[in-house]
């Protein structure tokens, strides 16, 4: 069979897995390095269980898309990533940037690392701190992201990088400013942001819905106007909800981490007829802003066309109610045991980047033997009601990202209060045990009545 780089039919069958969804969800230190990270016997989830398998190609080239990670959760799925990439036989370059020295030397597998000066072990969840420390020290984040990539050896001229974090003090507030240095370059960074759950603490979520303000949503003059990816892990939560907590955490970043990699693969395979290789994946992200979905789905039932399929797994797995259907853009790779779709139909249907016609006409067949595994990423999406409710409190509190008044304390308590976000809430401004703590008390009740 021959092999398509846009929509890929490679002779083999899947491992049934639902939407691929994120999460800035923090896993204990030392449960992604190199001596357990191949280890699943100790867990109560196997591999098989959450891990799309790998693709099904020969000799595999080196992606051409530079990525930043920021942040504990940045450098976890980055460790994911480079891990992935690894099983391909590719060392991919990545680079890591942290406040927290023992979290960046868990991750032997990232090949660049920066620790940002002058902090004890992070920023303590406050944004604002994030983003004093990476304008205090500029030059030297600046530097470090200039040899990185300058270290890539480019084949194509284009300007997207990927920009990995969650939504905590260090991946907000440091990448709020590195993607304004990036974009003074002319870049175009492409912020992979991890929306916390329904269960995390308040402050939480209005730092993500800070961080969607600035990159994404906010005024055309007051923010960045990127097309940010975002998706959630409460169905992935709920779904293994008895299951080991930190195991679960753990298998968030290895889902992650396979289906980007999957996805930068699949730009450097060889096409027949068309080329729908890199050109065709950075288009998803140019000159468009808003946000959008990465997706991990596999046919696992008998469908009778792809619209049904897509219609089934895709609102069972999706809890963040982002809707596909309603997107401008799109990049599939679609693995099938049998070859049941017109690639050159569906070259022509998705030559345009307009989804609103492309569902309904799949009409091929599909059978309860014929294994359908596809990744995807869908942008131009509209918001939910629940982010524009985080991005409303956001805009009623005035919320800025950088505060330089802040002043530079172990455990962060004198961060000032941002004292509203509406007429009746308060954001608590804790330390980094604290928020442990109470993070584990929420999760061990949530197990304990789910």
């Amino acid at each position: 069979m021959a092999k398509l780089s846009f929509l890929s039919f490679l002779k083999r069958a899947g491992i049934g897995s639902e939407s691929i969804v994120m999460s800035n969800l923090n896993i204990p230190s030392g449960k992604n390095s190199k001596d357990k990270s191949d280890d699943f016997s100790t867990y109560e989830l196997s591999s098989e269980d959450f891990l799309s398998p790998k693709l099904a190609v020969e000799n595999p080239s080196m992606p051409q898309i530079p990525i930043i990670s920021v942040g504990g959760c940045g450098v976890r799925i980055a460790s994911a990533i480079a891990k992935r990439f690894k099983e391909y036989g590719l060392e991919y370059p990545i680079l890591g940037i942290e406040t927290n020295e023992n979290e960046l030397n868990n991750h032997d597998l990232i090949s660049n690392k920066f620790l940002i000066p002058n902090t004890n072990a992070g920023t303590a969840k406050q944004y604002r701190k994030g983003a004093t420390l990476a304008i205090e020290n500029k030059t030297a984040i600046d530097k470090a992201v200039d040899d990185y990539l300058q270290s890539i050896e480019m084949r194509y001229d284009h300007e997207i990088v990927f920009l990995i974090f969650g939504a905590g003090g260090t991946g907000v507030g440091v990448s709020y400013e590195l993607a304004k240095y990036l974009i003074e370059k002319g870049k175009r960074p492409v912020p992979i942001i991890f929306f916390p759950g329904r269960e995390e603490n308040t402050r939480i979520q209005f730092t993500a819905a800070a961080a969607l303000y600035r990159f994404s949503y906010g005024p055309k003059e007051q923010c960045l106007n990127l097309c940010s990816l975002l998706v959630d892990n409460d169905y992935f939560f709920e779904k293994n909800s008895r299951k080991n907590f930190a195991t679960t955490l753990y298998a968030i970043n290895e889902r992650i981490g396979s289906t980007i990699t999957d996805l930068l693969i699949s730009t450097e395979l060889d096409s027949v007829g068309y080329s729908a290789d890199l050109n065709e994946f950075l288009e998803v992200f140019r000159n468009i802003r808003g946000v959008g979905m990465l997706n991990f789905m596999h046919s696992g039932g008998d469908y009778s066309n792809l619209n049904d399929f897509f219609t089934s797994k895709y609102a069972g797995a999706n809890s963040g109610e982002l809707d596909i259907y309603q997107s401008t853009r799109s990049y599939l790779f679609i693995e099938s045991t049998q070859d049941k779709v017109s690639a050159r139909e569906y070259r022509m249907l998705i030559s345009g980047f307009d989804n609103s016609d492309i569902f309904p006409k799949f009409t091929e067949t599909i059978s309860e033997e014929t294994n359908f595994e596809i990744r995807g990423i869908f942008t131009g999406l509209k918001l939910t009601s629940r982010i524009e409710s985080l991005l409303q409190k956001a805009q009623d509190a005035r919320v800025e990202l950088l505060n330089t008044e802040i002043t530079n304390t172990a455990d962060g308590k004198d961060n000032p209060k941002i004292n509203r976000l509406n007429a009746d809430e308060e954001i608590d401004v804790k330390t980094g045990e604290e928020l442990a703590k109470e993070r584990s008390e929420e999760f061990a009740e949530y197990r304990r009545t789910h």
